[in-house]
């Protein structure tokens, strides 16, 4: 990677990290530190540390850290470069690509161009729907369901026209190839036709919802038939769907991305919720009526990775499953899911409506709003279906509890045993005996694990750690006490690495810029889990911290060497060899000497 390192620094610099953090992370200020649930691994009290004045990220449960570009990479799975061209092109700096690969150029170019290509195409999208005539049914049509002209604007609602080529023309005039329309999902290739003008428009004829993603960058679209023109002849549908999908593309994974998760951030974290339904209406209109902590999946089941998006924002989530026997069986899907996130799922059922948009509409905000009053856990819903599936026998109870136990087991130790109280009080089974069940219980297939801390032989002693926080917090007042003592480098650490990032920070360098040199994943964890602590030691006892450490390095340094000198004291025949056993009891004593000075400033 061969962009100069001032030009990364000045990147870093200007990328709020604070910010960024939080578009995936709910945070709360703790001390000189933000705190929140980490987004790589499974927790459910926050060890994640973002430290705004050193520009770094920290988890004190899993090791995870880094800077702007750690986190970009960590959580979209990026490379270094891409991360790089992405911050920076939010803070306006230019990076110079002549040094980095053609494949990384390739592909950071195509991404770059595909989320070109969607925002060219919910601007065309939208202006059909509120400027031009073909797109008057269309816009008729949202706004006899309710939805305001404000909220249309809001989630850039628009219109695909009626016909074969009205997107590729309109590509085609902004300069996109069909091959770039292919590729973001918006056009098709006719069988047997040249690429070059054999593809035709996906969307024709709908109502058209853009899909966006953490960030808000279009990335894919939601299109709903507008009856009346579906059987006109030039919208002839592929798919006679009510709603159809854009495909998975380079930037759009339907397992990743929660439609209205963007719009929704603020207030998920406001109000310590999000509540799940299942269609994108459905999405738009609680947001009109006030509950803007809505989101929804992108026409496929929750995933683990939709889990993760969720956990950094909220444990608590009301799921709006519809009430027919296909939600019923999504809402089932979900609990472990959901379980296994560390998340607290809930259900809401609302009567007399077939989804939460058509509720809306009937009975407004303030019915809506008693409703969720009464949401229950979800884990009663799978209590209770599958009672109803084995009956109330003795057989039947016995074959419900062998179900729910993996599920059980999924919950940790506190919940667990209020889980297993409600069962052996829906069951009228000791809860002695569920337990054992549960124990017996296999996890079930495909549970995930959780991230690991990062493990090594190398964690530093305690007087290193100390001075590596010193240096990192407190360097203009340590770093020419150190200097002044002049420390033996082998007395300080005998671990490489270490010893490299010593001498880095006593030469004054900042730790975003250690850590670019520092790639031994132990040491990495030491220096941020240092950085992530604000309030170790004052400023006002920083130097006398500091000699007192490298004191104590030198004691273990004289302790070691003192075990070695007795050995070969003990060993040495002063007969034979007179000189070298008076010569290992000099430096013995000289040794000592330092060591009781030591003790003594220790005294002091």
């Amino acid at each position: 990677m061969a962009v100069p390192r001032e030009v990364i620094d000045a990147v870093r610099e200007r990328v709020d990290l604070v910010r960024l953090v939080q578009q995936s992370v709910s945070l709360k200020r703790k001390g000189s530190s933000m705190v929140g649930l980490c987004p790589f691994h499974q927790e459910k009290t926050g060890s994640f540390n973002v430290v705004p004045h050193k520009n770094i990220f920290h988890c004190f449960g899993c090791g995870v850290g880094g800077d702007c570009f750690k986190f970009i990479q960590l959580s979209r799975g990026l490379s270094f470069y891409e991360a790089l061209k992405e911050l920076a092109d939010q803070v306006g700096i230019e990076i110079e690509d002549k040094q980095v690969s053609e494949e990384e150029r390739r592909r950071f170019k195509q991404r770059a161009t595909l989320y070109d290509v969607c925002s060219e195409a919910a601007k065309f999208y939208h202006s059909n729907l509120m400027s031009r005539p073909e797109g008057r049914p269309a816009l008729d049509y949202l706004l006899g369901r309710g939805i305001t002209e404000e909220t249309i604007r809001a989630f850039q609602l628009g219109f695909a026209p009626a016909s074969w080529d009205a997107m590729q023309t309109h590509l085609h005039r902004q300069g996109f190839s069909p091959d770039l329309g292919v590729q973001a999902g918006l056009l098709k290739r006719r069988s047997g036709q040249s690429q070059s003008r054999g593809c035709y428009d996906v969307f024709r004829g709908r109502v058209m919802v853009p899909i966006v993603d953490q960030r808000g960058k279009v990335v894919a679209f939601g299109g709903r038939v507008l009856e009346g023109l579906a059987g006109s002849s030039d919208a002839v549908h592929d798919d006679a769907a009510k709603y159809l999908n854009s495909p998975e593309t380079d930037i759009y994974k339907k397992s990743r991305v929660l439609f209205g998760l963007h719009q929704a951030r603020r207030s998920i974290q406001n109000n310590d919720r999000l509540l799940v339904v299942e269609g994108y209406f459905d999405v738009i209109s609680l947001h009109q009526a006030g509950f803007e902590e809505t989101v929804a999946t992108c026409g496929t089941s929750l995933t683990e990775e939709h889990s993760k998006l969720i956990r950094p924002l909220t444990r608590r989530v009301v799921a709006l499953f519809d009430a027919d026997e296909a939600g019923l069986r999504a809402a089932e899907r979900s609990m472990p899911i959901f379980i296994r996130a560390g998340l607290e799922p809930y259900r809401l059922s609302i009567p007399g409506a077939k989804d939460p948009d058509e509720f809306i509409q009937a009975k407004g905000a303030e019915a809506f709003a008693d409703a969720l009053t009464g949401s229950t856990p979800l884990f009663e819903l799978l209590l209770e279906r599958s009672r109803s599936r084995h009956g109330a026998s003795p057989q039947g109870r016995q074959k419900t509890v062998e179900e729910l136990a993996p599920l059980i087991r999924e919950f940790d130790s506190a919940a667990r045993h209020v889980v297993i109280g409600r069962v052996s009080s829906a069951l009228g089974i000791g809860e002695g005996v569920i337990a054992e069940w549960v124990g017996r219980a296999r996890n079930r297939p495909g549970s995930s694990e959780k991230i690991s801390p990062v493990r090594g032989n190398w964690r530093g002693t305690k007087a290193l750690n100390q001075l590596f926080w010193l240096l990192i917090h407190h360097a203009d007042l340590v770093a020419p006490e150190i200097v002044n003592a002049d420390p033996d480098p082998d007395v300080i650490t005998d671990y490489p690495p270490a010893k490299r990032a010593f001498a880095l920070l006593i030469d004054g360098r900042p730790i975003t810029e250690v850590l670019d040199f520092i790639h031994d994943e132990n040491l990495r964890s030491v220096l941020l889990a240092a950085v992530a602590m604000d309030s170790l030691i004052p400023a006002s006892n920083a130097v006398n911290a500091a000699l007192q450490n490298l004191d104590t390095l030198e004691l273990r340094a004289i302790d070691e060497q003192l075990q070695v000198l007795e050995q070969a004291i003990a060993t040495c025949n002063i007969s034979e060899d007179e000189s070298s056993y008076f010569s290992l009891v000099r430096n013995r004593q000289d040794l000592q000497k330092r060591k009781d000075a030591i003790k003594q400033r220790f005294a002091r």
